[in-house]
């Protein structure tokens, strides 16, 4: 969000990649990984997390993504 690196930079794409993979579900981020119980029944979704994601596809070029991530947060908010 402040540039540290490049939205491009191979890290940042690293890092996107993991929490898509490892720490999201249904279109909401969890902090973490908890004791083997699947993502959601531990506790609750971080929004804030998921339009930090938004923000992210769209540095990325990811349009749609963004607005997929932005909605379904924004939705959960109330």
């Amino acid at each position: 969000m402040r540039g540290a690196l490049p939205a491009a930079d191979p890290r940042t794409v690293a890092i996107l990649d993991a929490v898509r993979s490892e720490l999201s579900k249904d279109g909401y981020v969890f902090r973490y990984h908890h004791d083997g119980r699947p993502l959601g029944e531990a506790e609750g979704a971080l929004l804030l997390y998921g339009f930090v994601m938004a923000l992210a596809e769209h540095q990325q070029g990811g349009a749609v993504a963004a607005s997929r991530w932005f909605e379904r947060n924004r939705a959960a908010s109330g």
